[in-house]
C-alpha cells in the first residue's frame, strides 16, 4: 500500500465501513499477502477484505469468509451493505 491513490481509495472504503458500524483492522505491514492471510486466520478474523493493486484497478474489494471459505468481490459502493448481509447470514 505504498501508492497514494490506493491509500486514498482505502480511506474511502474505511469511511463506508464506519458508516455501517463495521470494525476492521488494516494490516499495512510490508509482508507478502500469504503471511498476512495466515496471521488473520491465527487471530480469528471471521472476514478478510483484500485491497490491493488489482482490486484498485478493477474497483473492487475481495471478501473472504473464513467459516464458509466463500470468496466474493464487490464494488466499494456495495461493500458495506454486502458485508452486513454476509455477517448476518454466516454468524
Amino acid at each position: 500500500p505504498n501508492e497514494e491513490s490506493i491509500l486514498q481509495w482505502l480511506e474511502g472504503l474505511t469511511q463506508k465501513l464506519d458508516a455501517h458500524n463495521i470494525d476492521y483492522f488494516i494490516d499495512d505491514r510490508k509482508e507478502r499477502p500469504g503471511i498476512k492471510f495466515k496471521d488473520a486466520d491465527l487471530l480469528g478474523f471471521p472476514v478478510r477484505l483484500v485491497v490491493g493493486q488489482r482490486g484498485f484497478e478493477n474497483n473492487e474489494v475481495e471478501v473472504f469468509v473464513r467459516k464458509t471459505k466463500d470468496k466474493s468481490s464487490f464494488a466499494p459502493d456495495q461493500l458495506g451493505d454486502e458485508l452486513v448481509k454476509i455477517m448476518e447470514k454466516a454468524f
